[in-house]
């Protein structure tokens, strides 16, 4: 019902019972206990034609959470309101070549909350082994629920904010491929690293991880990869000729995203990675079988934390 609340503006409460389904007892109920919790604000307004005054219901504009994601050495952290409006962004640059330590985490939410209102939930997409520790310590600092969750779950959420489709699948091409589901309960679920499949070149090699490939992954990632790889007796070298190697990645992706429309059945795949450039994604979109069920999607740090917040407003506020 919070959600449906979210994504209107002055509602009565006979709107929320036709958007949600519920029994106006229900509606009556939880406008009440959502509106004690802080989450809703009712204000009565008049009628024209000089009648019975009416209550219209919105979202409390002064509740936000918080998402933290950490991608390529940067931490960032974005603060949205339950209507998904962003309202706060940090970021940090950070120096070990490993996950980022708490104190920079600490930093980060210190001047989100200087910024803008105390979270009432916090998602953190940091893969690291410290991880439920830094959870452990968000709370202590925050005083509210931190949610674990990772950047393709996020992404998985950001699409279901502003597309509204499910179930979706989302795939993110980078040093793994990783697969995230979302069912149509809006329940997350990881699929983890998918195999990269078997690929030959032209000249007959054989590529079982043709994206992991670390000097490779490495030049794509930079968008440098042009003019720089072929493939040549199983081998990669460099070269001013990649047709062959990037009609290899092409059929490789194409082949993974028909793996995953056979096995999941989403509504839509969507992709995203630092190379799945527009140009890229439409040879992907020749080569594979699901048609229009292919979407690229943007995913760039800040994409990625928004998402995280989502997460932290689905499970932390709307899922109550």
């Amino acid at each position: 019902m919070l959600f449906a609340v979210a994504k209107g503006r002055d509602l009565t409460k006979l709107d929320i019972k036709n958007r949600t389904g519920f029994s106006m007892s229900t509606v009556l109920f939880a406008v009440d206990s959502l509106k004690k919790s802080g989450f809703l604000s009712v204000e009565s307004h008049r009628v024209s034609t000089g009648g019975k005054p009416h209550s219209v219901i919105n979202v409390a504009l002064d509740r936000v959470v918080y998402g933290v994601s950490y991608k390529a050495h940067v931490l960032t952290a974005v603060a949205i309101s339950i209507k998904g409006e962003k309202l706060g962004e940090r970021f940090v640059r950070v120096s070990e070549s490993s996950a980022p330590p708490f104190h920079y985490v600490e930093k980060l939410l210190r001047e989100l909350m200087d910024q803008c209102p105390p979270p009432a939930a916090v998602a953190l997409a940091v893969n690291c082994g410290e991880k439920d520790a830094i959870v452990r310590r968000i709370e202590e600092l925050c005083g509210v629920k931190c949610f674990p969750t990772s950047n393709i779950e996020g992404a998985a959420y950001r699409v279901l904010w502003t597309d509204g489709v499910a179930p979706i699948a989302v795939i993110g091409i980078g040093n793994r491929i990783k697969c995230a589901i979302l069912a149509e309960n809006s329940r997350v679920t990881d699929v983890g690293v998918l195999p990269c499949p078997s690929a030959y070149t032209s000249s007959g090699g054989r590529y079982e991880d043709v994206l992991s490939a670390g000097k490779v992954e490495d030049c794509l990632r930079k968008r440098k990869y042009r003019d720089v790889y072929r493939s040549h007796k199983g081998h990669w070298e460099e070269c001013e000729d990649t047709s062959d190697y990037s009609a290899l990645v092409g059929r490789t992706i194409s082949l993974l995203t028909d793996t995953v429309d056979t096995f999941l059945a989403p509504e839509r795949i969507y992709l995203f990675g630092d190379y799945i450039t527009q140009g890229f994604f439409d040879r992907i979109t020749k080569l594979s079988g699901c048609g229009n069920k292919l979407c690229r999607m943007s995913a760039e740090r800040s994409d990625l934390a928004y998402g995280a917040a989502i997460f932290a407003l689905t499970e932390g506020v709307f899922n109550r």
